[in-house]
């Protein structure tokens, strides 16, 4: 294992209307070693939807951001000194990221597999105006090692629903299967 460490790997995941996704990820890598580091190449695969653009800094500076399929390959030559740290930034318009239901709509993103390891982090997830999210669940990014995936899942709905630990669509389908069928024998029972 090298000297580089994400001191901390947020991801910003802003859907959008029309069913694209705006991703954001905020690194910082951090040199623990004792010799100066250059990082080279990072990869950002993603697992649903299709990148469209994408855009990368480094410490500010507009870096590389080469996409590859369904993946991106940004650029980090700078330099990192011994117990110093750098921030990069990649951001991603994605196309198609939402599976479209009648009452929900459903989103999976795949953070990983991890370069170094991460000391701190996080997702956070925006719905568009008018949704709410129904159902989310996360993967911890805090102490993830190298090689490591996070996978996050979720589902949006106009309806204002609690948000739980579990999909709601199979939950309301079923109570609206019961509720007809108990309508329909009554119904017979009654003739």
């Amino acid at each position: 294992m090298g000297p580089l460490v994400y001191k901390n790997y947020y991801v910003k995941i802003i859907i959008l209307n029309d069913g694209s996704a705006l991703l954001s990820y905020d690194m910082e890598l951090e040199n623990t070693g004792t010799v100066p580091v250059v990082p080279g190449y990072g990869l950002i695969n993603l697992s649903s939807g299709k990148v469209v653009s994408a855009s990368s800094y480094v410490m500010g500076r507009r870096g590389e951001a080469v996409i590859e399929g369904n993946a991106v390959r940004y650029s980090v030559w700078e330099v990192i000194n011994p117990g110093k740290s750098i921030k990069v930034e990649v951001n991603l318009t994605v196309s198609g990221f939402l599976s479209r239901g009648i009452l929900f709509d459903e989103f999976q993103a795949t953070i990983g597999p991890i370069s170094y390891p991460v000391i701190r982090g996080d997702v956070v997830v925006i719905p568009p105006a008018g949704k709410s999210i129904v159902y989310l669940s996360k993967s911890s990014l805090n102490a993830m090692k190298p090689g490591d995936i996070a996978q996050v899942r979720g589902e949006l709905s106009y309806i204002p629903l609690p948000l739980l630990p579990f999909s709601w669509y199979p939950v309301f389908w079923t109570v609206v299967i019961a509720v007809i069928l108990l309508a329909f024998v009554i119904r017979r029972v009654r003739r």
